[in-house]
């Protein structure tokens, strides 16, 4: 008895045959922030576990799970977000749970700072499918959200919504379109445009918001950033226009990062809305990314 106890225990040590691949990576960022005059310390954390496989019949099957603790928000471990199964064979990839929704895809190009940053506000999806290359540079990516979904809780009322993306690159150059509209007349769409060169990255960005109402409102950004070595500089602008026509936001933020190497970074930022008064803000942070 003892002999068949001892290789159960064993055998439930062994891995199996069709174990998975597994990855873990994270960051950890330690922030002092001033908020005028105020100052408060923030401790970010983000693990990400991954784990992939191929089956017999080529295709590719893949799961992350993105745990973290964010000192501004919670006090302990959290759901990062993020979390989600990705299917991938000839047909493209297919990412399922809480992905990206087609505006969301393509977003951010001229976000440029670490913690001030605004970026743009794309929402989630529920499936995110990104076709096989139609041509080189192209990418298109279909994405819906289902009536209802646990996985994301800022879209889990919006109702069901079906969004496309076309993103192409060539010579340093990336152009692109989305949109995102629910069943109840929510809609986002997205033009955006970049290019690269020598270390210099120039962007814009146009997001328009149009409510159940008919409403609208949009974000206009522009950035610019410049890398030389373990050195980057960078700048951005955003104007937030309401449906009256009139801008309720104006921010202007300016970075400065610094590579120490072996996935260090430091970094001081600015932050200033022209059109509130007593914004502005002083980031200085240091970031361990694993």
């Amino acid at each position: 008895m003892k002999k068949i106890i001892a290789a159960a225990v064993a055998t439930a040590f062994v891995a199996p045959a069709f174990a998975a691949d597994i990855t873990v990576s994270g960051v950890g960022e330690a922030i002092i922030i001033d908020s005028a005059g105020v100052t408060s310390t923030q401790i970010d954390q983000n693990v990400t576990i991954a784990a992939s496989t191929e089956m017999a019949n080529g295709m590719t099957i893949a799961t992350d799970i993105n745990i973290g603790a964010d000192a501004s928000t919670e006090t302990g471990i959290f759901n990062e977000g993020g979390n989600s199964v990705t299917i991938s064979g000839a047909f493209g990839k297919v990412d399922i749970g809480d992905t990206s929704g087609a505006v969301d895809a393509i977003d951010d190009t001229t976000e440029t700072a670490k913690e001030l940053g605004q970026g743009t506000d794309g929402d989630d999806a529920t499936i995110l499918w990104t076709l096989p290359s139609l041509a080189e540079g192209l990418t298109v990516m279909v994405s819906m959200n289902t009536d209802e979904s646990t996985v994301d809780a800022t879209t889990s009322g919006l109702g069901a919504a079906a969004g496309a993306a076309v993103k192409y690159s060539a010579s340093g150059l990336t152009i692109g379109y989305a949109s995102n509209q629910y069943d109840t007349n929510i809609e986002e769409q997205i033009y955006n445009v970049s290019y690269s060169m020598s270390g210099i990255k120039v962007g814009l960005e146009t997001l328009k918001n149009t409510a159940a109402d008919g409403t609208e409102d949009k974000q206009k950004a522009y950035g610019l950033s410049y890398t030389s070595g373990d050195l980057m500089i960078g700048a951005e602008s955003q104007e937030i226009v309401g449906s009256d026509g009139a801008t309720d936001n104006e921010y202007t933020i300016y970075t400065l990062q610094y590579s120490l190497g072996g996935g260090v970074t430091a970094y001081i930022e600015t932050s200033d809305d022209a059109k509130t008064g007593n914004s502005e803000q002083t980031a200085a942070g240091i970031e361990f990314k694993f």
